[in-house]
């Protein structure tokens, strides 16, 4: 987006803060440059109240390390996508890239690439190791009467070292042959190995051993680098893959601290929100989908109330009328937040919706019954339960027995009686194993 704030922003590589004027009706923005090895991949902007005149500097902090998180992402999704256009420019093999690319894990892409070679080639030894990203195993397919000084002497001559090896029993979907425990090394003893390499480094090795009469021409090793060039691009892929789902939890991990500092009147409530929420999905049995999204939402419902005042979010008596107007505004301004990120923009009405009542008396758009997400009616419930019983500078917390009482007489009016029956049964549950644990 191309403002003022955004690009000075992208100008200076800092965050630049706008301050609004409330009088003419105006509002703030923030702008964080989201930068990696001095580029700039983008910019985020934040709407903030209108009388802020800076922000405090945990908060931040904070954002700047959540800025940079998100470039990082930004950056391995893109190296991510190379690695995805890599394996599908061996397509023409068979089908290998293809079936290479919907494995995300290296577990699966072993056995996959194991199965393919104890089908492609005749050996009585087929196997793949994997050196790098903190493994260094081999996996093998025996196909006849191998021992296991052979299967040694196999991985020095393929490696030049020595490598753990992958117990054979523990290896799924693999036919395996017989492992003889002796010392015999027979002396026609084969072995054909090749470099897997994923850009320019080398991340393992495929082979393939074979002795009474076995032998290897180059068709097989032309065949097998094909193999090793398929699997190499599919390793990238799990790797980069795997790092992007490390950042996404890291960024929202940030997000949720970031919360946290602004709020400090109550530490800890995204957390025991994300709690509550999980054990109403449990008793309503939902998909495994919507466990990660509440699980996610849980943590930043209330992101937008970083662009709130801070005397408003520190108040330490009740908020009058029009500071309760300036705090309803956290869930618009939370919704607007992961909105513009790419991983988090699925929390959307989640987050826009949570403060929704059942009878269409809630806020932001005074939605009724069924036209309420479904999760968010799971949040509502679960935010409202942690709050009653939670301190404020204002009042005291209440007894759990009495914020249930709360709950259950709010089912058909602030919320969805089948969640208000979900989060009372999992409480029950949540007691009893208490107190026979």
């Amino acid at each position: 987006r191309t403002t003022t704030a955004a690009g000075r922003a992208c100008a200076t590589r800092r965050p630049v803060l706008v301050p609004g004027e409330r009088h003419a009706g105006g509002h703030g923005t923030l702008a964080i440059p989201l930068v990696l090895n001095g580029r700039v991949l983008g910019v985020i902007e934040m709407r903030l109240a209108g009388d802020v005149l800076g922000m405090d500097p945990d908060v931040q902090r904070r954002l700047d390390r959540f800025a940079t998180l998100l470039a990082t992402i930004l950056e391995r999704r893109r190296a991510k996508e190379q690695a995805d256009r890599r394996v599908a420019s061996y397509a023409e093999l068979d089908g290998v890239s293809s079936a290479l690319a919907r494995f995300t894990e290296i577990d699966r892409i072993e056995e996959f690439v194991l199965s393919v070679l104890g089908k492609s080639f005749e050996s009585e030894v087929a196997g793949i190791a994997v050196t790098s990203w903190g493994r260094d195993r081999a996996a093998f397919v025996v196909g006849g009467r191998v021992t296991q000084v052979e299967l040694d002497a196999v991985l020095s001559e393929a490696l030049g070292r020595d490598i753990a090896r992958e117990p054979l029993e523990t290896m799924r979907q693999v036919t395996l042959g017989e492992v003889v425990l002796d010392h015999v090394v027979r002396d026609d003893l084969k072995v054909l190995a090749v470099p897997i390499e994923a850009g320019d480094f080398v991340v393992g090795y495929l082979f393939l051993a074979g002795a009474d009469g076995i032998k290897f021409d180059s068709e097989d090793e032309a065949l097998l680098e094909r193999i090793a060039a398929h699997s190499g691009a599919a390793l990238e892929r799990s790797a980069l893959f795997g790092r992007i789902r490390d950042d996404y939890a890291k960024t929202i991990a940030a997000l949720s601290a970031t919360l946290d500092a602004g709020e400090r009147v109550d530490r800890g409530h995204a957390h025991r929100v994300m709690d509550y929420s999980l054990m109403v999905a449990e008793e309503l049995g939902l998909k495994l989908e919507d466990y990660e999204q509440l699980r996610f939402a849980g943590l930043l419902h209330d992101i937008g109330k970083t662009g709130l005042p801070q005397e408003i979010l520190l108040k330490p008596s009740k908020l009058s009328p029009a500071e309760v107007l300036e705090m309803q505004r956290h869930a618009e301004m939370g919704a607007t937040i992961v909105e513009q990120i790419d991983f988090l923009n699925s929390l959307t009405p989640i987050i826009l919706h949570h403060h929704e009542r059942w009878d269409g008396k809630g806020y932001p758009m005074g939605l009724v019954g069924n036209e309420i997400p479904m999760l968010a009616r799971v949040l509502a419930v679960a935010d409202a339960f942690d709050a009653m019983t939670s301190s404020r500078p204002f009042r005291a917390a209440l007894s759990v027995a009495a914020a249930r009482r709360e709950i259950e007489a709010g089912a058909g009016t602030q919320f969805d009686p089948r969640m208000v029956a979900a989060l009372l049964e999992a409480l029950d549950r949540q007691a009893l194993a208490g107190a026979t644990g």
